[in-house]
Formats: structure tokens, sequence, C-alpha cells
């Protein structure tokens, strides 16, 4: 099923941007699925185009909190970390998987990118409104 941006997950516009760029990836993973057999290369391709988003969603989102003194920088950091490794493990799978590891990757990204926008991205974009209220 795709999944759409909605603006309840709006957090600060560069991020809101990236984060609609990682909806675009899984997206493209689910349509991967749904058009028929799944090949390695296009396995390969998804999980490389999902794992450097993310290196540069995260390292840009890190950033701009050490930037305002975002006190939960760590603990996010953290949960980028644990994301990124669950990437590199479903990466690392055997190629025969490549379907039914699409499948169980797309069911941890939908639940985890949601979870994780909705939660300790919306704490991240609180904290931004109240810093630049007067």
């Amino acid at each position: 099923m795709l999944i759409e941006w909605d603006d309840s997950y709006a957090v600060e516009d560069s991020i809101d941007e990236q984060h609609r760029k990682l909806f675009d990836i899984l997206n493209d993973i689910f349509r991967c699925l749904r058009s028929g057999p799944v090949r390695a290369r296009d396995r390969d391709h998804l999980t490389a185009s999902l794992r450097d988003y993310c290196r540069h969603h995260f390292t840009n989102e890190e950033a701009l909190m050490e930037s305002v003194g975002y006190p939960g920088v760590e603990r996010h950091r953290v949960e980028h970390a644990r994301f990124s490794a669950k990437v590199e493990e479903f990466a690392a799978a055997p190629v025969q998987a490549d379907a039914a590891g699409l499948l169980d990757l797309l069911a941890f990204l939908d639940n985890w990118l949601i979870s994780h926008i909705i939660n300790s991205d919306k704490r991240f974009g609180h904290f931004l409104r109240e810093r630049d209220e007067p």
C-alpha cells in the first residue's frame, strides 16, 4: 500500500522535504513488489537508494539538531543508528529472499518511519517552534 504525505507529519521545511523523499523510496519498494518477481538488481538498487538517502537525511537532521542545541540529539542519533543497522541487515540477506525480504523491509520501514516522525521528529519540531517564539 502506498504511503502518502500528510501535513500532520510536518516538522520543519527542510526535514519535511527529506521525509517526502523517504516516502517516495518506500513507495518505489512497494511498486517493485507489486510489479512482479523481484530481481536481485532491483532489490540491490532499492536498498542502496534507501541506505544512501537515509545517510544523507540523518546527517542533515542531526546537524540541524546540533546547530540549535536540541537536547535530544543523542537519543535521536541512536534511533537513526538502529534503523540503519536494520537496513544493512536486509541488504546482507540472501538474494533468494528478495520478495519476502522486501515485503518485510517495507513493513518495517512504514511502521518505523511514521512512528519516528510522529514521535521523535515532532518533538524536535516542537522544540524549534518554542525556540523561535518571541
